[in-house]
Order: C-alpha cells, then structure tokens, then sequence
C-alpha cells in the first residue's frame, strides 16, 4: 500500500496515505466523543437543558458510527460500538428529553 502512488488533485498519493488519515480522523472524533460525553455526565441538573443539543448530536452522530462498524469491522467494535449507542440513547430519552410542561408521571400540564 506504501508503495503504489497516484496522483489525486495534483498531490503523490498512496492507498497507506488514505488509509492512515482516516484512523487518525475517526481516532481523533473518538477522543473528542469521549471528552464530550466526560464533561455531560459530570453536568448539573440545572445545565441539562443548554446541554441538550450536544447530547443528542453526539448520539446522533454514533448511531452512523455502528452502523458502519458492523458493516466494515469485525464483531468487537461493532458490539462495543452498539453498547455505547444504548447507552447514549438511554441517557437521553430518559435525562436530556424535553419533557417541558410534563407533571411526573408524563402528563401535559398545559
């Protein structure tokens, strides 16, 4: 792979090039997934609801993620990338889902 180059857009590429830029992308979007979900699960109560919007990107951009695990990996990161996925999901259905005007048992109020 290091050794076949190709030129793409005027650039000396090689397979090993593409390859190894996007492990380091998705290393580098894994980093950042984990220092995001770190700082919502340390949040307060009352910062759930600016928090939101980030939570439920982040989980949205997961549920891709395995999708494309399972389909280009092997079982371990796809089972682990599942697992994550219903974590997540589970985490914002049940805290960061705007349940404004609801009583306690899940009745509108309004």
């Amino acid at each position: 792979m290091k050794s076949v180059h190709f030129d793409f857009h005027g650039t000396d590429c090689t397979f090993y090039g593409f390859h190894m830029g996007f492990g380091l992308m998705a290393t580098v979007f894994l980093l950042f997934s984990a220092s995001v979900t770190w700082v919502l699960a340390e949040s307060k109560a009352t910062d759930r609801a600016a928090l939101r919007p980030i939570a439920w990107a982040l989980f949205l951009a997961h549920v891709p993620s395995t999708a494309l695990s399972w389909t280009y990996f092997f079982a371990g990161p796809g089972v682990f990338s599942t697992l994550i996925v219903g974590l997540m999901g589970w985490e914002c259905f049940t805290t960061y889902w705007d349940n404004t005007g609801m009583d306690k048992k899940g009745v509108r109020t309004e």
